[in-house]
């Protein structure tokens, strides 16, 4: 009976430590899943500034390209005005040369 005491009290003690073992993985686990929440929660966060972000620079660059577009109209323009002129001023030259030969 003695022996029967001693493999009882070792089989209550294994099956304590195992029980003890089970609940400190639980809990470990129970942490684990509470990070890995904070972390994905954190991390959409994250993603979603990162999508403004992309948004605002989508946006600054339609509007940079509006800008460039009418920045080169105005050029285009301003070199036919500078052509006419050039011509304009080539015939008055020509024009006082003929008018002063004569």
């Amino acid at each position: 009976m003695h022996e029967n005491s001693e493999t009882s009290v070792h089989s209550a003690k294994a099956f304590m430590e195992l029980s003890q073992r089970k609940e400190n993985e639980a809990k470990r686990n129970k942490a684990a899943a509470e990070k890995t929440s904070s972390l994905a929660s954190e991390q959409v966060d994250l993603l979603k500034k990162a999508n403004d972000l992309a948004i605002k620079a989508h946006l600054e660059a339609q509007e940079s390209k509006t800008e460039s577009d009418k920045s080169s109209k105005r050029a285009f323009w301003s070199n036919i005005i500078a052509i006419t002129s050039l011509l304009v001023a080539i015939a008055s030259f020509v024009l006082a040369y003929v008018s002063s030969g004569t």
